[in-house]
């Protein structure tokens, strides 16, 4: 799911900078975003069944043919579920006046001396892509205005 309503969560574990933030990306939290998925295994089943495809797959690997309501459905796909990988949005940039805005546009964390932020956290809403080129147009176009 690329735009899900559910939203996670990043906070420190501590003062000490070598401690791991604690990560909750809070998945499927909302009944909306669990009635998409749902709606979506139910469009590929529909699609792995009819011909030519349907003659070359073998079985179905998760959730499995025996889930078939959408309860059933809804416990095989929280028990198997997993991110992505690639965390966007976790310190959005954004203007001044932006209350969401954890970043200035050349990736200045707001509050703080010294520290820029320059990597898919600070892109303002999530992508429909991978987003490694958007990361790197945004870190090349941040060099150049902040290094001229």
């Amino acid at each position: 799911m690329m735009h899900p309503s559910s939203i996670g969560s990043l906070t420190p574990a501590g003062r000490d900078p070598d401690l791991a933030p604690r990560i909750d990306l809070n998945m499927l939290a909302t009944a909306e975003d669990r009635a998409r998925l749902i709606e979506g295994i139910r469009l590929a089943r529909r699609i792995a069944a009819t011909s030519p495809l349907a003659e070359i797959i073998d079985s179905e690997l998760s959730s499995g043919v025996t889930a078939t309501s959408d309860a059933d459905l809804e416990a095989a796909v929280s028990a198997t579920i997993e991110s992505y990988g690639h965390p966007i949005a976790s310190a959005p940039m954004g203007a001044d006046d932006d209350s969401r805005a954890v970043v200035d546009r050349l990736g200045h964390v707001r509050g703080l001396t010294g520290l820029r932020v320059v990597d898919a956290s600070i892109l303002p809403d999530k992508i429909s892509a991978a987003p490694n080129l958007t990361v790197i147009m945004a870190a090349e176009h941040i060099a150049r205005l902040a290094y001229r």
